[in-house]
């Protein structure tokens, strides 16, 4: 079935809250099941994730010393203008 955004707009539903939203592991696994996502996908997909997690912690304890980081990037072009 297709439909313009217009209409999409306004046959939708008033949005839910994010906490409406969550599901637990027990439905969320039941569910991919219904949809016949094997155990091994279920699983290939749950480290990927941790690993994104873990990219996205590591960013976050980076921050504050993102200044540094450009200033000895900025040195380090300089450095090269200047011996060139």
């Amino acid at each position: 079935m297709e439909m313009t955004v217009d209409e999409y707009e306004k046959s939708r539903s008033v949005r839910r809250k994010s906490y409406q939203m969550l599901m637990n592991s027990h439905c969320r696994i039941k569910l991919l099941r219904e949809w016949n996502i094997t155990e091994d996908e279920i699983g290939y997909r749950s480290k990927e994730l941790k690993s994104i997690q873990k990219g996205r912690e590591r960013t976050k304890m980076m921050l504050p010393f993102w200044k540094i980081e450009d200033a000895a990037e900025s040195v380090k072009r300089k450095y090269k203008r200047a011996v060139a």
